[in-house]
């Protein structure tokens, strides 16, 4: 079982930091390590590879082969059960989950984009 993972200065400052998962919440939780001043190298994802964000995204098998002791892989899905499975079936049992604070990272920007002179704007249904 992945090792939770809440702050970003739990990480060595020199560790090659990949985020598992390119979606929404890899990508809050990227934003947030990079902002924390961490080195993020790049996702990793099962099936896509290219370009987010600025950062590279591998597939899974090229990250294998370029994979560094040292290196820090932080799950940043909601898939993180089907992920884990899959990496320690690759011998790969040090990545920590981070699928929780990615989670929490979006609500709060969720929040943050209903602020308006400082207070949340609430939406009401209209009756129908």
């Amino acid at each position: 079982m992945a090792v939770p993972f809440v702050i970003a200065s739990d990480l060595p400052r020199d560790a090659r930091v990949y985020v598992y998962g390119s979606g929404a919440g890899g990508q809050a939780l990227a934003r947030y390590l990079i902002r924390s001043g961490l080195d993020v190298a790049g996702y990793v994802d099962s099936f896509r590879e290219g370009r987010v964000d600025g950062l590279p995204m591998h597939r899974f098998d090229r990250y294998l082969a370029m994979r560094r002791a040292g290196d820090a892989l932080l799950i940043g899905s909601t898939f993180v059960g089907e992920i884990e499975r899959h990496l320690v079936a690759h011998g790969i049992t040090d990545a920590l989950d981070g699928s929780l604070l990615a989670m929490a990272l979006l609500e709060q920007s969720r929040m943050a984009s209903r602020l308006v002179d400082g207070r949340v704007r609430l939406t009401v249904p209209e009756a129908g």
